[in-house]
């Protein structure tokens, strides 16, 4: 049997991904409507969803860009052939700083990828908190990183 070339590997990936988002997206959706809001470990109250969603500074490009310059593979993914994607969930607080770091769906993804998407959006700049009627508040956020080995 051939082996999947990189290109068929990207796309498998792609397709997984895509699916797992879309039905992410729906889900987070639905709890933004049921339960707008919540306290964490402090008190602080979080939003599910503002009404002006917190951002990258830079925005989007400037997030891909800075993902791709600063995720090293680990080498035991790589000695393990470990490839996939996994959703970071994180809260933008009031001040733009990102706390609370966790990977939500792993989705088989090798330990030391997890660990490495944690190191590298706990280590973000500030970013652009999110708003709500007008005042900067917390807001959970969630981003999918994928990892693919280049050869």
């Amino acid at each position: 049997v051939a082996k999947p070339t990189l290109a068929e590997r990207r796309a498998k990936i792609e397709k997984d991904r895509t699916e797992r988002a879309e039905m992410r997206r729906m889900e987070l959706e639905a709890m933004a409507k049921t339960t707008p809001t919540y306290k964490d470990e402090s008190g602080e109250i979080i939003y599910n969803k503002a009404e002006v969603d917190p951002m990258y500074a830079g925005g989007n490009d400037a997030m891909s860009k800075y993902l791709r310059d600063n995720l090293v593979y680990p080498e035991a993914a790589k000695a393990a052939h470990g490839e996939g994607s996994g959703f970071v969930d994180f809260v933008v607080s009031k001040d733009g700083m990102v706390r609370n770091v966790v990977v939500a769906d792993d989705a088989g993804i090798d330990q030391s990828l997890r660990m490495e998407a944690i190191r590298v959006v706990s280590n973000m700049p500030k970013w652009a908190a999110g708003k709500q009627q007008g005042k900067a508040v917390a807001v959970k956020y969630s981003l999918t990183i994928t990892f693919i080995l280049e050869q």
